[in-house]
């Protein structure tokens, strides 16, 4: 059973913070509205695609297309591999200049 979370998101301009639960719920209000503007190209319909527009804006909802979501964690999953790999060479510089130093030395490791 998934359970509700109450995690509290930042606020922008001041406002006050928002509950994922909060989101949720304008989200599904948004979902319905649209349902409601895609029927026909009645006055009803325009009138909802106008509120779902309102509810976003006044809960500083900023939705993106899914493929934008995917580009984005491309680019930081490489940010993190490259990093990875950058700490893997800092890692392996300082152990060669460790051994390196012990062979210059003449100092015997056993």
């Amino acid at each position: 059973m998934a359970t509700e979370s109450t995690e509290e998101r930042p606020a922008g301009n001041g406002g006050t913070p928002k509950k994922a639960k909060d989101i949720r719920e304008v989200m599904e209000k948004v979902r319905d509205l649209a349902k409601l503007a895609e029927r026909d190209d009645s006055e009803e319909a325009r009138n909802a695609a106008v509120k779902a527009i309102k509810l976003l804006r006044q809960h500083e909802i900023v939705m993106i297309p899914k493929h934008e979501l995917e580009k984005m964690a491309s680019k930081v999953n490489g940010a993190i591999e490259a990093e990875r790999k950058i700490n893997e060479q800092k890692t392996m510089n300082i152990v060669m200049g460790f051994v390196g130093g012990l062979l210059v030395g003449g100092k015997k490791l056993f």
